[in-house]
């Protein structure tokens, strides 16, 4: 079975994602045996322009495999309604693969290092 979200394609043997317009020239094809875990992650992206500073919260996806390696997807790439789904779809294919994010382990380090 084979289900598409913009850019990222959902089958029973991994997922891909295309590669993009113009900054986001990344692409991958990951099959579901070669990722070690998973996480979700939010974070608050900001912008600024010469009146405002704009900030948007975000989620990604990470996909942890081989050693330590990550690729990651977002709501640009999936469409915000289809994240969600995108989400369920590899939590069902990786059950018992939930990891500690990368940027949760950043801040971890953050922390024990200010005190």
């Amino acid at each position: 079975m084979e289900q598409r979200f913009r850019r990222i394609t959902v089958t029973d043997q991994g997922i891909q994602k295309k590669a993009g317009w113009f900054l986001d020239r990344y692409s991958f094809d990951l099959s579901w045996d070669r990722v070690e875990g998973r996480a979700i992650v939010g974070a608050y992206l900001v912008r600024s322009s010469d009146q405002q500073v704009v900030r948007q919260f975000a989620q990604f996806l990470e996909l942890h495999y081989e050693g330590g390696r990550l690729h990651s997807i977002s709501h640009s790439d999936t469409g915000k309604r289809n994240f969600d789904r995108v989400v369920q779809m590899v939590q069902e294919r990786l059950p018992g693969k939930r990891a500690k994010s990368f940027i949760e382990e950043a801040q971890e380090r953050r922390r024990q290092q200010g005190s």
